[in-house]
């Protein structure tokens, strides 16, 4: 029940009018227990928490451990017992600050942006002369080459 919602009464039977009633005021749901999400996606956490009757705010941190998009840890953590309804947050993995960069070749302007934000990356581009300039053909720093989190890569289309 929601709180505040009267549940039951003390007295049983009849009472005479404009008699005091002794009323039971629910507190709300109980607590539940966070449940663990570690190692799952941001969706598949959400879904989790969501499921258990908990609000969730995602933060984001860097990990050489945790895959990118993998939840790290929870706050409250795993077991804690929060109110219903309460905000869990969790934190998820952006993968290492410093990674290799993935290969560009082969995808559109718009399809590279989209890739590129997924990393974290800032791209330039630069159109072949007398091309259509619709496809990645080379790229700068080279696939598998390090980078970090935030640098620009030039693109190059043709």
């Amino acid at each position: 029940m929601p709180e505040g919602s009267i549940i039951a009464t003390v007295q049983t039977g009849q009472i005479p009018k404009g008699s005091a009633v002794d009323v039971i005021v629910s507190k709300g749901p109980a607590p539940l227990p966070v449940p663990s999400v570690a190692g799952m996606t941001e969706d598949e956490a959400t879904a989790a928490l969501q499921d258990a009757g908990f609000v969730v705010a995602v933060e984001t941190d860097f990990s050489n451990t945790i895959d990118r998009g993998e939840v790290i840890n929870a706050a409250p953590k795993s077991g804690a017992v929060a109110p219903y309804g309460s905000t869990v947050t969790i934190t998820v993995s952006q993968g290492p600050e410093q990674f290799a960069v993935p290969s560009f070749s082969g995808l559109s302007k718009s399809g590279a942006e989209a890739k590129a934000a997924d990393y974290g990356l800032k791209v330039s581009f630069f159109i072949i002369p007398n091309t259509q300039g619709a496809t990645v053909i080379s790229q700068s720093p080279g696939a598998g080459s390090t980078v970090t989190y935030g640098d620009t890569i030039t693109l190059y289309l043709a």
